[in-house]
């Protein structure tokens, strides 16, 4: 049985780079937004897609081995209509190169991290470059706004279902409750009261490695039916 219950801190950081809605890069004489515009490969380096006519682009591929000091700028928001949405700002620094790429109208970057900090709003968190590189994307990663969302608009019942799993005391003056984060170890759900808020982490029965599955497992615990055998399988 797997008995993890929550991310670890490089598994977070690579999914927010694979989900971040917002992106900034930024040298000394330059700066880009390029949300939608970036990858990570199999190594955890970033690939940036350039505009080919940006100062960046033009200086990485002025030369085969010139590669130029960058930041990366990602903030990690909540898709549902939560007060205070930034769960967490990234920052990757390195050195940007380019990659050659036929068939790509665009310039192609790549930047190797050496140094990343996840700011998760309650404290900065240092991120070794190879637990990084070694870290598994969350399955969900990709597809959480679109669940969250649609939990929210479609499933009123189901949330409802969700706080029963919350301690009266901690129920206590909400106001309004909706998902504010889902990843492959469980739910969060945010508490928001006339003063402030609280979030509340439900952890799944066992670790959710299809995204197909994530709406089966919220059901049977907003519900209290049992999962089908073969899902509480560890891998």
């Amino acid at each position: 049985m797997d008995v993890s219950f929550e991310p670890t801190v490089a598994e977070r950081t690579r999914s927010v780079v694979a989900a971040a809605a917002s992106l900034t890069m930024t040298t000394d004489t330059d700066s880009q937004a390029l949300a939608g515009r970036h990858s990570l490969d199999r190594a955890g380096e970033v690939v940036l897609h350039l505009p080919a006519d940006c100062e960046t682009a033009e200086t990485i591929t002025c030369s085969g081995d010139t590669s130029v000091p960058t930041v990366l700028e990602f903030t990690d928001v909540a898709p549902t209509a939560v007060r205070s949405r930034v769960r967490a700002r990234l920052t990757l620094a390195g050195a940007l190169s380019a990659r050659p790429d036929r068939g790509c109208e665009c310039v192609v970057g790549v930047l190797a991290p050496e140094l990343i900090t996840l700011d998760t709003l309650d404290s900065v968190l240092v991120v070794h470059p190879g637990a990084f590189a070694a870290a598994e994307t969350d399955p969900l990663a990709a597809y959480e706004a679109d669940l969250l969302v649609h939990l929210a608009d479609a499933h009123a019942d189901l949330v409802e279902g969700l706080t029963r799993l919350i301690p009266s005391a901690t129920l206590e003056q909400a106001a309004r409750v909706l998902p504010s984060a889902m990843d492959r170890y469980g739910i969060t759900l945010r508490l928001e009261r006339a003063q402030g808020h609280t979030d509340v982490r439900l952890p799944f029965p066992s670790r959710l490695d299809d995204a197909s599955a994530a709406g089966e497992y919220v059901r049977a615990m907003a519900t209290g039916t049992p999962l089908c055998p073969h899902r509480l399988q560890a891998p």
